[in-house]
């Protein structure tokens, strides 16, 4: 643990203690929780290193549709539907962590939403396919950039050129039917997609060796099923939605 040392006017130093407070069964009102498993002890949520985007809104920004009781929202979110209807936004801040080691500090702002059951869990189907989607997108990718860095950097680009999108979307949740809003997400993260590869693909295609060409156009092709639904994640992906998984073709 770490505590502070006060000269009486200002933090002057910093004296770290092992062990400390044990905080487990203690349910803090401005902190998110989770359990492991069923019936398991509560523990607070740490956010994940970098953006905080709506890939990592279940069970802090909104509920988490959780019959087994794993995901639970700050108390003190769930107590603003109760004393307000009115708009409202809430900060999220807190510290990534590795292994009890620091990586990132977060602070940010998102919208407080007070969804059904019913429009909770088209959200969550919307961030599942979103996830399954961008998994298509790196391995798509593979021919145009090296693993590691370079493709998480463009998996990561793809969650933030389709944050207002899904802001727009989620809040038509409450007063559009739940098809037209899904596949309107599906055209969103399509056109996101595609663009993010083209813009690495195009660029020097006609210069390339036939062999790396025919790589490129194949995961190109292969990208575009997996949003019409075909594939392990392109099937995942639907079925996150509500839509019907389109059959495979059958070989001529």
């Amino acid at each position: 643990r770490l505590r502070f040392v006060s000269d009486g006017l200002s933090v002057s130093g910093v004296v770290q203690k092992p062990y400390g407070a044990n905080y487990a069964g203690w349910e803090h009102p401005l902190t998110p929780h989770y359990r492991q498993k069923a019936g398991s002890e509560l523990l607070p949520r740490h956010p994940r290193a970098g953006v905080f985007g709506y890939r990592n809104w279940l069970g802090i920004v909104v509920r988490r549709v959780s019959e087994d009781d794993t995901a639970r929202r700050a108390k003190v979110l769930e107590l603003w539907g109760e004393r307000s209807r009115e708009m409202a936004e809430i900060l999220v801040a807190g510290w990534a962590m590795d292994n009890m080691k620091p990586r990132d500090f977060i602070f940010s702002r998102a919208p407080l939403l007070t969804l059904d059951a019913d429009q909770i869990a088209a959200l969550e189907g919307m961030v599942e396919a979103a996830e399954m989607l961008a998994t298509a997108l790196r391995q798509a990718l593979a021919p145009l950039l090296a693993e590691g860095e370079a493709r998480e950097a463009a998996r990561e680009a793809f969650y933030l050129r389709t944050q207002s999108a899904f802001e727009a979307r989620a809040a038509a949740l409450t007063s559009v039917n739940f098809a037209e809003q899904t596949r309107g997400w599906l055209a969103d993260l399509r056109a996101v997609a595609l663009d993010l590869f083209d813009a690495r693909a195009l660029p020097g295609l006609s210069e390339r060796a036939p062999e790396k060409q025919a790589r490129i156009i194949a995961a190109r092709r292969n990208l575009t099923a997996a949003f019409a639904g075909y594939g392990k994640l392109g099937g995942a992906a639907w079925l996150a939605l509500g839509l019907p998984v389109p059959e495979k073709k059958k070989a001529a």
